[in-house]
């Protein structure tokens, strides 16, 4: 099982430009797979659209194919925001041990 400075070293690798943005969220979401034992792990960030709020994955690695996959972006109207983060959270995102992995949205 990986542990964090394997993160810290993919974030060095690109802070000293030895992979490109891409490589880096492949070899990120990889790792974070990894670490916490979930099929898939991806990398989102919000943006302001016409519609509202929306969510956009930058990056989604699914362990059952051993690649990055794609993600429709999701928008986020406030009241929908708090049944978005806890029913799509639970949808097939289980563990490699079969447990159920929890994921949480927040912004910075």
């Amino acid at each position: 099982m990986p542990d964090v400075r394997d993160i810290q070293e993919i974030c060095g690798r690109l802070d000293r430009g030895e992979i490109d943005r891409d490589q880096f969220f492949e070899q990120l979401t990889r790792a974070v797979a990894d670490l916490i034992g979930c099929t898939r792990a991806g990398v989102w960030i919000f943006l302001d659209t016409a519609e509202g709020r929306a969510l956009r994955c930058m990056a989604m690695y699914d362990r059952r194919v051993d690649r990055i996959v794609g993600a429709s972006d999701m928008v986020v109207t406030p009241w929908r925001r708090q049944a978005s983060m806890t029913s799509s959270a639970s949808k097939d995102r289980s563990s490699t041990t079969g447990r159920p992995c929890r994921c949480w949205i927040s912004t910075l």
